[in-house]
Parts: structure tokens; sequence; C-alpha cells
């Protein structure tokens, strides 16, 4: 690429990368290190015409929600922070996502741009939850995870009653 003077690097990341959520530490240290190597590469190969981009999804309809809860249910089952850890799963095993084309075209549009932007959050709630952890102080956006994340879990628990209801 540096003989060519062009090329794009493309790196998936998450919006994990920017904000944090409760128990995810490990997933978000990562996430911060593809963002920060990021950084580093797109300052060391850009003055040879090589872009690097980063990709930074949002929730997505996968199965890794699914596989997550059943880790945070089974490691913290009998520990001081179960409760809080049964919200999280909640969250993490009813909260469906995009769908991953989504992610497919932000890649596409990373690779085709003339002049590519150094990030894409996608969808909506990646650069609206990326956009309010710039915004809030520590405190306040500590405040709004856990609300946002007992509301939402509040949801996940009716969604399951409604369908064993209907069952």
């Amino acid at each position: 690429m540096r003989r060519r003077g062009a090329g794009r690097i493309i790196n998936i990341s998450s919006m994990g990368g920017r904000i944090w959520s409760p128990f995810g530490a490990w997933y978000h240290a990562t996430k911060h290190s593809v963002e920060v190597l990021s950084d580093l590469m797109s300052f060391e190969t850009t003055p040879f015409g090589v872009h690097t981009v980063v990709i930074q999804p949002g929730g997505v309809a996968t199965e890794w929600g699914m596989i997550a809860a059943g880790h945070l249910r089974a490691t913290l089952a009998k520990s001081a922070y179960r409760e809080n850890a049964n919200l999280v799963a909640d969250v993490l095993e009813y909260n469906k996502g995009a769908e991953p084309e989504v992610i497919a075209q932000a890649v596409l549009r990373a690779v085709n741009a003339r002049k590519p932007r150094r990030r894409y959050a996608v969808p909506f709630d990646a650069k609206f939850l990326i956009l309010l952890r710039w915004l809030l102080p520590e405190g306040a956006w500590a405040k709004v995870i856990w609300f946002m994340v007992k509301m939402a879990a509040n949801m996940a628990r009716k969604q399951l009653k409604a369908k064993a209801s209907n069952a």
C-alpha cells in the first residue's frame, strides 16, 4: 500500500471502544485498544496515502448477547453482584439490535469513499450513545447507563412474560 501510495485498513471495533456499560470491562478494554491502535496506525500511515478506518457497531442482532448473558449469569451467580448482573444479562438476552447488513454497508461506505471518515458508528444507537458519553461527565454517565439498563431489563422481562402467557 505504501508503494502504491493508497490503501485502506478497516478495523472493526465497537461503540464499546468509546463508551462503557456494567460488567463489560474486559470487552470495553479490548475494543478501546482497537480504537487506540487504529488512531496510531492512521497517524503513521496517512502520510503514505493509506487510510485507517474504524467501524463502531452498536447493538447487532447476533448470538453474542445470549452467549455473553449466559457467561455473566454463570460467573456471577453466587456473587454479591448477582442482582445487577442479572439485570444486564436480561438486557443482553432480549436486546435484538440492528441487522448485520447495517455493519456491512458501513464497511462498503468506508471502502468506497473517496475520502473516508476515520470512524463509522452504526446504527443510530451507536452514534447516539457515543455522543452522549462524550457530552456527559463520568458520574452522570454512570447514572444514565444504570437507568437505561434498568429500563431495558424491565422491558425485556415484560416481553418474556407476554411470550409465556401467549404460549
